[in-house]
């Protein structure tokens, strides 16, 4: 009647307080899209006179090129060549906008407003740029984390135990 419980294998000790806990390193976030908002900002006053003068392709680039050139520089080549694709398209249909206005104007008119270029710049070049804002973002691990100083424990062949401390120069 009294005899002893059943062998039952002690629950895991908790880790002592000077024991470290397995690490991982830092990840930083860093968002840009303040950036490819105020170049895109800059870039639309070449770009509405390339619409009045259409044989100066140059004036259209820095719509074209600017941030998609920023997302490849910061590591984020699927959003530069996605950027550039659609800015190519929009720059496509600003163009035909813009030749429409003009035919439309030669009448001789003393003021012609240019509606439709006015209205393409706004309906696709500004949700494109919020677009382009709110993906520009990266992560990346912190590169300083690989320089710390890092102890371990190893076994030699006779079955000691070492303290070894290792570190990046």
């Amino acid at each position: 009647p009294n005899a002893p419980p059943a062998y039952q294998p002690a629950p895991p000790a908790a880790p002592g307080p000077d024991t470290p806990l397995p690490a991982e390193p830092p990840v930083i976030r860093e968002r840009y899209g303040l950036l490819t908002s105020a170049i895109d900002l800059l870039a639309v006053i070449p770009l509405v006179a390339w619409t009045f003068e259409p044989a100066d392709f140059y004036l259209a680039v820095p719509t074209l090129l600017a941030v998609p050139l920023v997302h490849a520089a910061k590591g984020q080549s699927e959003h530069a060549g996605l950027s550039l694709l659609g800015r190519a398209a929009v720059l496509g249909a600003i163009y035909l906008a813009a030749d429409a206005d003009r035919d439309a104007c030669e009448g001789g008119d003393l003021f012609c407003y240019p509606g439709r270029t006015s209205l393409a710049i706004t309906a696709l070049l500004v949700p494109l740029i919020t677009i382009d804002a709110l993906f520009a973002r990266t992560e990346h691990l912190d590169d300083s984390w690989l320089r710390l100083p890092s102890l371990g424990v190893s076994t030699t062949a006779e079955g000691g135990r070492v303290l070894t401390l290792g570190g990046a120069f």
